[in-house]
């Protein structure tokens, strides 16, 4: 399985394209650009990938950009872009590390509120093509089953306020993440999930699904 992640704020209709102009140097990539964000990471096949955040002004109003980066050799072809307007939150917040073993990636955060991250997108690298693979609300990220492949929880507001009084679990297909279960917020982490997690996934080889 090949899959690197990125997470971004909420998606309505994303145009993405394949923006591959040659080899380019690390130093042709960050020249001139306002950088909010930056990180690297792996696939299982060994290659690797560069994903920046930044604020483009090029167009006179500044706007949040993802572009994400194949690297070759020493130096690295331009594989994606996906610009803020083309969400439906275009206040993006926060870019890290995709905590999954076996698919490692990036994730980038919307903001909701004043103290807390709010929507995002999962971008993931499928068969060597970038492609958004997951949209939805606050989001955990989480691998229930043991596999290296980390589960999505989201979670759900009946009324957009308080706590979340639901939580829906999805797990990774290999072309995308798709929704198995929705279960009460106390419960999401419960045997009923893991149960209904270790029934869809295909645990990898020599691995036990959890008792």
């Amino acid at each position: 399985m090949v899959v690197g992640l990125v997470v971004v704020g909420s998606l309505a209709s994303v145009t993405t394209n394949s923006c591959a102009i040659g080899k380019l140097s690390i130093a042709d990539v960050v020249a001139n650009r306002d950088i909010r964000g930056i990180s690297t990471f792996q696939d299982d096949s060994g290659i690797r990938y560069l994903a920046l955040w930044v604020l483009d002004s090029s167009g006179g109003v500044a706007e949040n950009r993802l572009l994400a980066y194949r690297q070759i050799g020493d130096g690295y072809e331009a594989i994606f872009s996906l610009d803020a307007q083309s969400t439906e939150d275009a206040l993006w917040e926060k870019l890290e590390t995709f905590p999954s073993a076996r698919s490692p990636g990036i994730a980038l955060y919307s903001l909701a509120g004043d103290y807390f991250y709010g929507s995002v997108i999962v971008v993931g690298v499928v068969d060597g093509r970038m492609k958004v693979v997951y949209s939805g609300n606050t989001s955990e990220f989480i691998d229930l089953n043991g596999d290296g492949v980390a589960e999505i929880v989201e979670s759900v507001w009946p009324n957009g306020d308080g706590y979340p009084t639901n939580a829906k679990v999805y797990i990774w297909s290999g072309g995308a993440y798709k929704h198995i279960l929705t279960a009460r917020w106390p419960d999401r982490l419960g045997r009923a999930t893991l149960n209904a997690v270790n029934k869809s996934c295909t645990v990898s080889k020599g691995r036990v699904p959890l008792q």
